[in-house]
């Protein structure tokens, strides 16, 4: 009789710690993106803001920039 109560409360709170509301997926979202000024591995979604990453003419030294005011996604 026991074993049940304990494998449902078990349940319970496994259930509760694994949902997470909107905002905690997008602060962990936040907390994986590469901040501007910050060495990026010229990856289009790496950045945060949706910030381009640039590279010097040799295609090294790749660091995340913030977008110009023109600049269209």
């Amino acid at each position: 009789m026991k074993l049940p109560i304990v494998l449902m409360i078990l349940y319970l709170v496994t259930f509760a710690v694994g949902v997470y509301s909107e905002n905690e997926i997008s602060m962990r979202r936040r907390a994986r993106c590469i901040r501007r000024e910050r060495t990026c591995s010229h990856n289009k979604n790496g950045c945060c803001n949706n910030a381009p990453c640039r590279c010097n003419i040799l295609g090294t030294n790749c660091k995340c920039h913030r977008r110009g005011l023109l600049q269209r996604d």
